[in-house]
């Protein structure tokens, strides 16, 4: 493999084995597939290319730190989950403190966003430069991230979170959105999270436990960074995955990225569908451009958007019935991972690993 194209993981990998099992595997829940299966953790979230060697030698170092402070700091709260003041009094020191938050800003910056910006604007391959000048403007923007106090929350409902492709929920990429008055929030655990505060002054820790609502958190997880970039799969614990799946594809039914395989399914695999048939499927889905050019209307009235929304989810169940009826592989990646422009392809091959569609497959 040639120097400076190895695979350069854009989530850390030791982030990504609080959700592994010990043997390394992680549940998949493919929001493209519409299907579930478990896969090797560090096979997820990587690109070549993405940044020089030595800017990642840089950021492995706050990569390593972290990953100390995160271990420690689970061990603290498994020891004493009714008192945590010791994980408290832990985390409060400065240099510890100062690792998470420094995690955070680089999970912001070296983002996803960043490669598929380029292949947008129309690049064929990434460009490690830029790609790496976006990711220090990335992170230099998030940089007030220091100036917020720490809020650690314990999650303590029966189903633990997923993780999606964008782990930092940062204030500006959520239009004004803040999860209680968080400047960012961010995943270190199945149970674990932290948000900077505004509200607590800078170096200041709390740490509580709450009931936060699953559903709530799997769909910021879903929505990635709204406007910009839809996550296409989560991974959660195995133990989780059944549940996690029925709730992120009931989440995502008769929505875009649910179309968008729809659509896939039909137009590639058009010739295993008898005429017909294949005619009333088209049709329906083509009632949801219109059904959506509505619903994005700013004049549409909310009552009007709610029953919109009802009947795209009856229309996407009827095609995905229809499909499904007549064997139509789930599988459609052939498609795009092979298309003719090779920036679309390169897209493609960036937010939907090789690895997913092969574990999809075999379901």
């Amino acid at each position: 493999m040639p120097k400076g194209e190895q695979r350069q993981h854009y989530i850390t990998k030791s982030l990504m084995e609080h959700w592994a099992d010990a043997d390394g595997n992680v549940g998949v829940v493919c929001l493209h597939h519409r299907r579930s299966a478990c896969v090797r953790a560090e096979s997820l979230h990587w690109l070549r290319k993405l940044s020089s060697n030595e800017r990642e030698q840089e950021w492995g170092k706050i990569e390593s730190q972290a990953k100390d402070v995160i271990d420690e700091l689970v061990t603290k709260i498994e020891e004493d989950r009714d008192n945590l003041t010791a994980a408290q009094d832990y985390l409060a020191e400065s240099p510890r403190y100062k690792s998470l938050v420094d995690l955070a800003i680089l999970h912001h910056g070296r983002s996803l966003i960043v490669a598929l910006e380029q292949y947008f604007n129309g690049s064929e391959t990434l460009d490690s430069a830029e790609s790496e000048a976006t990711i220090l403007q990335r992170m230099d923007i998030a940089q007030d991230y220091h100036d917020c106090g720490l809020l650690v929350t314990v999650v303590q409902s029966d189903t633990p979170s997923a993780l999606g492709a964008v782990p930092v929920f940062d204030t500006e990429d959520w239009g004004g959105y803040k999860p209680g008055t968080g400047r960012f929030m961010m995943p270190l655990t199945p149970r674990v999270y932290i948000a900077g505060t505004p509200d607590k002054p800078m170096g200041e820790v709390e740490i509580v436990k709450e009931n936060l609502d699953p559903g709530h958190l799997l769909w910021m997880h879903v929505a990635g960074e709204p406007g910009q970039f839809h996550t296409p799969f989560l991974i959660c614990e195995l133990s989780a995955l059944e549940n996690t799946t029925s709730m992120a594809l009931a989440m995502t039914e008769g929505t875009g990225v649910h179309w968008h395989v729809l659509h896939n399914r039909l137009h590639t695999y058009a010739e295993l569908i008898p005429k017909t048939q294949r005619y009333a499927l088209l049709r329906t889905a083509d009632r949801y451009e219109a059904k959506q050019a509505v619903h994005r209307d700013a004049t549409t009235t909310n009552s009007r958007r709610a029953k919109l929304r009802r009947m795209m989810i009856e229309d996407a169940r009827e095609v995905q019935a229809g499909l499904d009826s007549f064997d139509v592989p789930i599988c459609a990646c052939s498609s795009p991972r092979h298309d003719e422009h090779p920036g679309r392809a390169a897209m493609w091959k960036s937010v939907m690993p090789q690895v997913i569609c092969e574990a999809m497959r075999r379901q």
